[in-house]
């Protein structure tokens, strides 16, 4: 989800000049040789990839676990759709998680059709939403409207947390100025050829690219998987308003704080 932007002035340079340079790329693909193009785009690619790694490595920014300095009130929300073979797990681990008070889950099924309601009312622990099927953006959005908690983290029903997870996330709210935090994941299994490249894709993805991102003050989305969310903020950006976007945690509009 397009959760705002809000950067400094060294993000916006850096964004400005590769902007800048896309243009450049466009033209001088039609203008210069082959050769010349592609040792032009593989320079560029070098340089914008030293670049990220120098920024990852001097800018280090909110990469620790960061303790609450009090509780925020909180409510785990679960979006479901057919998930009869993850949801268990799912909610067992959301349930073994850590937190020094009580927290609220809701489970928002968005018209399963596999058995996973029927499943989902014979478990016991948390508040289902037995809802249409429309789309996980909006089986979110009915859900939100019902939370009044401080904090709200949304996690996917074939996301397993680990038992830190919430009082590693939620401190990072005791900055004001945050309204958002994600974490990185990866993949349940990693043992065949597709599930280490898939892997790969995760770390780069949700870890290498988020950390630089964050380390100039210039995040453009979260995760869909795991985030935790300032419930003002989130409120301010109008919830999840691009229901029909293919992945509804990049929205096609931002926000600003």
């Amino acid at each position: 989800m397009s959760f705002g932007f809000n950067s400094d002035p060294a993000g916006v340079k850096i964004l400005g000049g590769l902007l800048f340079l896309l243009p450049l790329l466009l033209v001088a693909s039609f203008l210069l040789p082959l050769y010349v193009s592609v040792i032009f785009v593989n320079f560029m690619l070098l340089y914008l990839t030293i670049t990220f790694l120098l920024l990852h490595i001097l800018n280090p920014k909110e990469k620790e676990a960061r303790h609450a300095k009090k509780p925020y009130s909180l409510t785990v929300l679960v979006p479901c759709y057919n998930s009869k073979n993850t949801i268990k797990r799912c909610i067992d681990s959301i349930k073994a998680m850590e937190y020094p008070i009580p927290f609220r889950i809701i489970v928002a099924d968005d018209g399963s059709t596999d058995g996973t309601r029927e499943m989902l009312r014979k478990m016991k622990g948390f508040e289902l939403l037995e809802l249409p099927h429309r789309g996980k953006g909006y089986a979110m959005n009915d859900a939100l409207k019902i939370i009044t908690t401080d904090a709200i983290v949304g996690i996917d029903s074939d996301t397993y947390p680990t038992k830190e997870t919430l009082v590693k996330l939620v401190g990072h709210l005791d900055d004001p100025k945050v309204g958002a935090v994600t974490a990185r994941l990866i993949p349940d299994a990693r043992h065949t050829f597709m599930q280490k490249v898939q892997n790969l894709e995760y770390v780069m993805g949700f870890g290498f690219w988020n950390n630089v991102l964050s380390s100039i003050n210039i995040m453009s989305y979260v995760t869909g998987p795991l985030t935790v969310f300032r419930r003002s903020a989130l409120k301010k950006v109008g919830y999840y308003f691009d229901t029909k976007n293919l992945a509804e945690d990049m929205d096609s509009r931002t926000a600003t704080k």
